[in-house]
């Protein structure tokens, strides 16, 4: 129950000033991505390498999202997740690496997340790019995402 009120807590703290600019939204869809990797079951090891690909998000806005991670810039490869801008790079990054990026990464299957900002807050969850990465979400988690 707890881990439900702060994840609506976080949704409604975003989705209050959507009318931002581009760049505000893309800032919170890292701040929503990073925040969904609370909910991850096993939890992330301390200090976990995080990349992100060129194109993907701006490295300092991810940086501050997770600062308990080491977050660098990278193709995905060898790291616990990865931001990325592509199907490609999501496959590129290996099949244990959990993949944040486009909606159609997250159909494709090759993305574990995708979040949108506009009109609301929406996340969306691939089940197999998860089960394939090797991590699975908490309960009440899955029960606010859209899966794919």
């Amino acid at each position: 129950m707890k881990g439900t009120t702060i994840l609506l807590a976080v949704i409604a703290a975003l989705s209050a000033g959507l009318s931002a600019a581009r760049a505000d939204m893309e800032a919170k869809g890292v701040l929503v991505a990073a925040r969904a990797l609370n909910f991850v079951k096993p939890p992330p090891p301390s200090g976990a390498k995080v990349t992100v690909t060129e194109g993907a998000a701006k490295l300092a806005e991810v940086a501050a999202a997770l600062s308990a991670f080491s977050v660098v810039s990278g193709n995905g490869v060898g790291a616990y997740a990865a931001f990325v801008s592509s199907t490609a790079e999501a496959k590129a990054a290996g099949p244990k690496v959990l993949t944040i990026g486009p909606l159609d990464c997250v159909e494709a299957g090759a993305c574990v997340l995708s979040v949108e900002t506009n009109p609301k807050v929406v996340i969306y969850l691939s089940n197999a790019a998860a089960a394939a990465a090797g991590v699975d979400f908490d309960s009440n988690f899955k029960l606010m995402v859209q899966a794919k």
